[in-house]
């Protein structure tokens, strides 16, 4: 159990259940960045300066393998703020950050949309 940091949420605490640590898919950017999941692709974390410092050593061009990305510090440091309950970012808290005050997830649901191999929208849930 720790508190957190991130603005909106300052003190909280928290218990985070990261859904990366239980083969929740890595997620890509546009940039071929490596993200730690496709939630993690957000402008507000794209302003993060901990975010930014991920990123920045996460462009797969620059690496042989995805494993040498993971092996690096930044990622290291990420992923022990993880194991530690300290949501290193906006899309960890709201993903897989649960409330010890009340045990509720801060964001319980998530919009999810389908598509139509033509493009058109099949559902939205």
């Amino acid at each position: 159990m720790s508190q957190t940091n991130i603005k909106g949420y300052k003190n909280i605490k928290v218990k985070m259940k990261p859904k990366c640590f239980e083969g929740f898919p890595f997620g890509m950017t546009n940039e071929d960045e490596l993200i730690p999941c496709c939630y993690c692709d957000t402008n507000y974390n794209k302003k993060d300066p901990e975010f930014k410092k991920l990123i920045k050593v996460s462009k797969v061009a620059d690496y042989n393998k995805i494993d040498d990305i993971l092996e690096t510090k930044e990622w290291k440091e990420f992923y022990d703020l993880l194991i530690n309950d300290i949501p290193p970012c906006m899309a960890c808290l709201e993903t897989c950050g649960v409330s010890l005050t009340d045990g509720k997830p801060f964001k319980e649901e998530r919009e999810h949309t389908y598509f139509n191999k033509d493009g058109t929208i099949k559902k939205k849930k």
